[in-house]
């Protein structure tokens, strides 16, 4: 049994994604939150298997957003949905438990596919920083230096 915790600032699309969620029949709890409330680290809360968290338009802002969320409730995965996922793996310092990024406009069976294979202990990440973490170019970690030309 998972726990998936799903933040989205856009109330839309949170509720696009919790349908999908549901839908993927994973057993499991599933909740979601508002970013701009405040986010208490309840116990219940706390090391959830999978954080999805959407991305607001500006990364910057998002990615310390995410950092912090990270810090207090410690999940121990996390896939980013992002406007832009090489702006995001290029500029960020992400936190060493996101293991996914994909583009917030995929389709429903991608996202259905990466929340799956993310739990499963794989990752998702855009082809640009697989082929370039794969071949070796350069040492680098998610949360280094640029990944992907911008």
């Amino acid at each position: 049994m998972a726990t998936i915790l799903l933040i989205e600032p856009h109330a839309l699309l949170r509720l696009g994604l919790r349908h999908l969620l549901a839908q993927a029949h994973i057993p499991g709890d599933l909740i979601d939150l508002d970013p701009l409330a405040p986010i208490e680290s309840d116990l219940w809360l706390h090391d959830a298997d999978l954080l999805v968290f959407g991305l607001p338009s500006d990364p910057g802002s998002g990615c310390a957003q995410l950092a912090e969320v990270c810090e207090r409730l410690q999940p121990q995965r996390v896939l980013v949905l992002a406007e832009s996922p090489a702006a995001v793996l290029s500029a960020a310092a992400l936190p060493e438990t996101v293991r996914g990024c994909m583009h917030k406009h995929s389709s429903a069976a991608a996202l259905d596919a990466a929340v799956r294979l993310v739990l499963a202990g794989g990752e998702c990440f855009p082809s640009c920083v697989q082929l370039e973490h794969l071949s070796g170019a350069a040492p680098q970690t998610w949360q280094s230096a640029a990944c992907c030309p911008t």
